[in-house]
C-alpha cells in the first residue's frame, strides 16, 4: 500500500508492506475502524507522490497474490501480479493471474474543491 506520507524523507510516498498491515499499522492517512475490516484513507492536497509522473497525491491499496511470501518480488510480471489478457502470451505465463477484479464498497465523505490543505 502507498500512502501520502514521507516518514523517511525519501521525497516519495511511503510504501507499507503486508507484514506491517497485518501487524495493525495505522497512521493519520490510513486506519481500520471495525471488525468488518472497514478502512479509512485520507489524502492531503499536497504531499509526496507515488511516482514521479503523478500530479496528485493519493493512497493506493494493492492486491498481493504472493500472500506474504516475500521471496516473490513486488516488481515486474511474476506470481504476485495479475496481467491483462490482452498482453503477449509469454508475459501471461509469468503472471500470478490473468485479468480479475478487486471489489470494495466506497464512500467519499469529503472532497476538497479549492486545492488548499485544510
Amino acid at each position: 500500500m502507498a500512502i501520502p506520507a514521507d516518514a523517511n524523507n525519501a521525497e516519495k510516498a511511503d510504501q507499507i508492506k503486508e507484514k506491517e498491515l497485518v501487524a495493525g499499522y495505522t497512521s493519520p492517512n490510513f486506519f481500520t475502524f471495525n471488525e468488518q475490516c472497514g478502512m479509512v484513507f485520507t489524502t492531503p492536497v499536497t504531499g509526496p507522490k507515488t511516482s514521479k509522473n503523478t500530479t496528485y497525491t493519493r493512497s493506493e491499496l494493492r492486491e498481493m497474490l504472493r500472500n506474504r511470501d516475500t521471496d516473490i518480488s513486488l516488481l515486474g510480471v511474476n506470481n504476485n501480479n495479475r496481467v491483462f489478457s490482452s498482453i503477449a502470451r509469454s508475459e501471461q505465463e509469468k503472471a500470478g493471474g490473468i485479468d480479475g477484479t478487486q471489489e470494495a464498497t466506497l464512500t467519499v465523505d469529503l472532497v476538497n474543491t479549492t486545492g488548499i490543505n485544510w
